[in-house]
């Protein structure tokens, strides 16, 4: 009946697709959190200001593992899981990168931080994105 196409129509929207446009939105949130808090780390003029844009990029990749690991239950399709699964690839790259840069910022070092966001962060930044 209609009433039975309406409501099957409803759940898949409401378990599976709407979950799915959430954590991609979160995702891309937190993947231009991070990237802001790494370019104001990466200048920021004194140890407090350096201490609190390490504490944003911490809290930016533990929403991400998050969010990243919640695309894994709502991906139907095949075509879905490849692009979960290469996601995933290209988030464990990028943490070698962060891990780097984050000890970077940590030093103060910003000439070499901000050459690395640029050389290397940007392609991560856009790998995330597409």
């Amino acid at each position: 009946s209609r009433i039975q196409s309406l409501a099957a129509v409803t759940k898949d929207f409401s378990s599976r697709w709407l979950p799915s446009v959430i954590s991609v939105s979160e995702v891309l949130t937190n993947v231009q959190n991070l990237k802001i808090a790494q370019l104001q780390g990466a200048v920021a003029g004194s140890e407090k200001e350096r201490e609190e844009r390490l504490s944003e990029i911490d809290s930016a990749v533990g929403n991400l593992t998050i969010y990243l690991r919640s695309l894994d239950s709502v991906a139907a399709t095949e075509d879905e899981r490849v692009i979960v699964e290469e996601l995933a690839v290209v988030w464990e790259e990028y943490q070698v990168f962060n891990e780097s840069l984050y000890e970077l910022i940590k030093k103060g070092a910003s000439e070499e931080a901000l050459m690395a966001i640029s050389a290397d962060g940007d392609k991560f930044y856009s790998k995330m994105k597409e």
